[in-house]
């Protein structure tokens, strides 16, 4: 069984690779290597059996892991200063990676609970998965 719990968090960021120059920034990133920000919406799929309590997990647990170690770090924030994204672009896909990496053992520490899945959107049409299927 799986269930999903959902956040939202305002950060900005620009995207921008130190190694390339500005036009090769350009052509591969165009108007986001300008600083912008977004209201990012992000789903946390966690998996396990129901057990006797006949939930998965406790929703106010999956809150307060996911608001201490994400919201609370990515919320108004400029994701390019943080130590994280030190030579890496601030791009969906990072973002959802680290965030799989950082909560995948903290969930795992519960009994017969597994994080399945993150999923981040920094737009209605623009999103990101990342899933233990593929790690």
């Amino acid at each position: 069984m799986k269930i999903i719990k959902k956040f939202t968090f305002d950060s900005a960021h620009q995207l921008w690779n130190d190694e390339w120059t500005k036009e090769e920034n350009l052509n591969v990133y165009g108007k986001c290597t300008n600083l912008h920000g977004h209201t990012y919406h992000l789903s946390v799929v966690v998996s396990g059996e129901d057990g006797e309590s006949g939930m998965v997990m406790n929703f106010t647990d999956l809150k307060r892991i996911v608001k201490e170690n994400v919201i609370s770090r990515y919320d108004h924030c400029y994701l390019n200063d943080l130590e994280e994204f030190e030579g890496r672009p601030t791009t969906s896909e990072n973002i959802a990676q680290i965030i799989f990496n950082k909560l995948t053992p903290i969930i795992a520490a519960y009994p017969g609970v597994r994080l399945e899945e993150i999923r981040l959107s920094e737009t209605p049409t623009s999103e990101a998965i990342v899933s233990s299927a593929t790690n």
